[in-house]
């Protein structure tokens, strides 16, 4: 019985439990935001997915640099997804552009 308690032990404590995501709440809308979604060693990836949902006064942008500028406004509930295999970070800008007050998940 100890055996296997100890097997199962191990195999617990071998497994890594990074975090390969970022939750973020956005309510202060004076300040542009840089963020970075950082990969984890010795894992695969095929996307990266950015959702959004919430509501803003007025237009938003979410960045990536070299990739794309997406212009939000209102009521949000989407999702920004690419291909990604994991070999740089992905770095984004929340801008938020002409809106003033509203409050976003992201």
């Amino acid at each position: 019985m100890n055996k296997y308690f100890i097997i199962i032990i191990l195999i617990f404590s071998s497994c890594k439990k990074g975090k390969d995501y970022k939750k973020v709440t956005i309510s202060d809308f004076s300040n542009k935001r840089i963020d970075t979604l950082k990969p984890l060693d010795n894992k695969s990836y095929y996307a990266y997915f950015i959702k959004v949902n919430g509501h803003v006064n007025d237009s938003v942008k979410i960045q990536r640099h070299g990739y794309f500028d997406i212009t939000l406004t209102g009521k949000i509930d989407t999702i920004l997804r690419g291909d990604y295999y994991g070999g740089e970070n992905v770095i984004y800008l929340f801008n938020p552009y002409k809106a003033s007050e509203g409050k976003l998940g992201i």
